[in-house]
Formats: structure tokens, C-alpha cells, sequence
């Protein structure tokens, strides 16, 4: 079974949360794993971050994806979330995204 992990703790990353428990392919074809957040990882304890329904696995740029791995990622600017999914692509052995 893949697990699932959302990249970003914030709002909208909670969203992705509530949205992935509800899809039909919950506990079928993907569980939910964690989060992945450099803010929260340095800042557990930051008020906006004691409601997170699942635990932080590390930040993101220390995360290391596993085989089983899938990815959401739930962060609102587009220059960020392309820095970001190009990370985690490039330390998977894929290539960049452009546009």
C-alpha cells in the first residue's frame, strides 16, 4: 500500500488531509503518512501548528522519500511548490520540472 505524504502543514495542507481521508481510494490504495514542513519542523510548537492531524516526519529539505512514498504537495505559491516538488524529484533519481 503507498503512503501518503503531505508536503506542507499549513491550511492548505490540512485541507489535503481532510480531502485524502474522504477519496475512495483511502485505505484501498494509499494510507496517510505524515507531513513534511520546514516551518513546522522549526517551530513545532507554534500555535498554528497544535491542530495537525498527522505527525511530522522532518523538513523538507531532510526528508528522504521511501519506496512506498507518494506526494501531495499543499503549498499556495507556485514558485515555492516548484522549488520544492524539485527536490524531492531530484533526490528520487527523476528530473527537473520546468514551467
Amino acid at each position: 500500500m503507498k503512503k501518503l505524504v503531505i508536503i506542507g502543514a499549513g491550511e492548505l495542507g490540512r485541507e489535503m488531509f481532510y480531502s485524502a481521508k474522504q477519496s475512495e481510494g483511502y485505505m484501498t490504495y494509499f494510507e496517510l503518512k505524515g507531513y513534511i514542513d520546514d516551518v513546522m519542523y522549526a517551530n513545532p510548537d507554534a500555535p498554528q501548528y497544535s491542530h495537525v492531524p498527522l505527525p511530522l516526519l522532518n523538513s523538507i529539505d531532510n526528508y528522504q522519500p521511501e519506496a512506498d512514498d507518494v506526494f501531495i504537495c499543499a503549498i499556495g505559491k507556485p514558485e515555492g511548490r516548484r522549488a520544492v516538488v524539485n527536490k524531492l524529484i531530484l533526490r528520487m533519481g527523476g528530473g527537473v520540472l520546468n514551467g
